[in-house]
Order: C-alpha cells, then structure tokens, then sequence
C-alpha cells in the first residue's frame, strides 16, 4: 500500500508547493507552507514512532492516521463550499487548487 501512495504523495506534494506561489493572500500562502510542511513533518515522526515503539504490530496504527490524516484533507473544502453556498461568494477557492483536486478525482 505504502509503495502504490507513494508517487501521489511525493506528487501531490510537489503541487501544493508550486501552486501556492500563484497565491496573491501572503497570509494564505503562509499557511499553505505551514500545513503542507507541518504534515509532512508529522506523518515522518508518526512512521519513526510506529517503527521505534510497535514494530510490525504499529501498521494498523499508521494506516488509521495516515487514513484520518486523508480524510481531514478531502474534507477542508467542504467548509470553503459551505461558506460559498452561505454567503454566496466564491472567493475562498483556491483555483490551481480546484482544478488539481479535479483532475485528481
């Protein structure tokens, strides 16, 4: 499973730290380097502790992070849809974004 995620990782990865440079909010540029850093810092350090401290049995706790960790990120655009349908402005999207996740899907 680890060697199929791979190349979408390492992929998805390389996109998010293009396309935030066509950001035109620093601030939400920022936060895109923060939360795309930070989670690859976390994920390295939830393998390094699976490793350490549960040997083979620490798998299962991986996949369930790693799976959580998925989850929260296909959910994140849910909320900017929610406050487009509310408010009626689209202006949360980001588009480089929109169309990766399209392209993804």
């Amino acid at each position: 499973i680890f060697a199929a995620n791979l190349p979408g990782a390492v992929v998805g990865l390389w996109f998010v730290l293009r396309a935030h440079t066509l950001s035109d909010n620093e601030r939400q540029r920022v936060s895109i380097e923060v939360a795309t850093l930070g989670s690859v810092i976390f994920l390295a350090l939830l393998a390094e502790v699976r490793v350490q401290f549960f040997g083979p049995e620490g798998i299962v706790l991986y996949a369930w992070a790693t799976t959580m960790f998925i989850l929260i990120f296909y959910m994140l655009p849910l909320a900017a849809l929610y406050h487009v349908v509310k408010k009626q402005d689209s202006s949360r999207f980001f588009t480089p974004q929109l169309w990766m996740c399209l392209l993804n899907s």
